[in-house]
């Protein structure tokens, strides 16, 4: 499937959750609820879901939730506020995505750009790395980019530097290598990455600036490089 999943599996996924819908009354606004969660993520804060729908829709939000809960396919991870919905099982997102249109999508992830971003300073910076999605999602790599990284110091700022560094890679792997900004971001990951104990991810980012990056890059990687071998006890790999 395109959505990772097996074709087959994907299938009776798609026919297992259509009969339940069928089952339930205003099928199409607990549809669009779900829908809503899928874009979102695996898991999103129920006020995100919520804010995501029409207004006719989200009147009806706690009746189309309720419809979910009892059906099995959503559950409420974190009784918090806002509550964390997710997906169970997780696969079934696939199921879920795999039926919206492209056109309905690309608004989908459009109103989800604004409903992170309309969220309050603190808790917006949280968001970034998944603003950095919708934008991929939609073809903006430039603004993908700018946001995974806004992610990645966010993260690392809040101590999760293993989080941070997937973000970080994400932003690398959409730059033009050898650019000076790639060659920055890559060193500069490279040495989180080394930091956080993700020696074999550290080596890797380090070796890609030694082959592409301009002579400073590659003396600085060279550096951290032979830190990173001398402190794994492995110098001969050194070469």
């Amino acid at each position: 499937g395109v959505h990772g999943l097996p074709s087959e599996l994907l299938g009776l996924m798609e026919l297992r959750l259509d009969r339940q819908l069928e089952a339930v009354t205003e099928s199409d606004d607990v549809r669009m609820v779900l829908e809503s969660l899928a874009v979102l993520g695996q898991a999103a804060p129920e006020d995100l879901v919520q804010a995501m729908l029409p207004d006719p829709v989200r009147t009806h939000f706690e009746r189309s939730l309720a419809a979910l809960l009892t059906m099995g396919v959503v559950e409420m991870l974190d009784h918090a506020e806002p509550a964390v919905l997710s997906f169970t099982p997780a696969l079934l997102r696939d199921a879920v995505l795999s039926r919206i249109p492209w056109d309905r999508m690309a608004v989908c992830h459009r109103r989800a750009v604004g409903v992170r971003m309309a969220l309050e300073a603190p808790r917006r910076r949280a968001h970034w790395g998944a603003v950095g999605d919708h934008h991929a999602a939609l073809g903006e790599m430039p603004e993908a980019t700018r946001s995974w990284l806004k992610g990645m110091y966010y993260e690392v700022s809040a101590g999760n530097v293993v989080r941070g560094v997937a973000w970080g890679k994400r932003a690398i792997d959409h730059m033009d290598p050898g650019g000076p900004i790639w060659a920055y971001t890559t060193l500069l990951v490279g040495a989180m990455s080394f930091d956080a104990g993700e020696s074999e991810t550290a080596e890797a980012l380090m070796r890609a600036v030694l082959e592409s990056g301009d002579v400073d890059s590659r003396l600085q990687a060279g550096d951290l490089l032979c830190d990173l071998l001398e402190n794994r006890g492995d110098t001969e790999t050194w070469r």
